[in-house]
């Protein structure tokens, strides 16, 4: 996605090589907005406004879900639940 401000973008990182995480049964991702800092100089992230959730054995279809989403909400069309699983 596009780093431009108010333009909408996901955050989370899963990897199976992972030992910390291979006891993790889901992984998820946030959906946030790009931000202008205050200072006028850059971007930042705001909170999550969504998240999409998965178990973690299908780590790619949570990407594709919220790169979706991120493109419907560049369309105006916004999810109906914070929390979306992945089916």
């Amino acid at each position: 996605m596009n780093k431009v401000s108010g333009s909408c973008d996901y955050s989370g990182y899963w990897s199976s090589d992972l030992n910390s995480c291979s006891l993790n049964n889901t992984f998820s991702v946030g959906i946030f907005k790009w931000l202008s800092k205050k200072t006028g100089h850059g971007l930042k992230k705001s909170k999550a406004l969504f998240r999409v959730k998965e178990y973690a054995s299908n780590p790619s279809l949570v990407h594709k879900t919220a790169i979706k989403i991120c493109q419907e909400m560049a369309n105006r069309i916004f999810p109906k639940t914070k929390l979306m699983w992945v089916e």
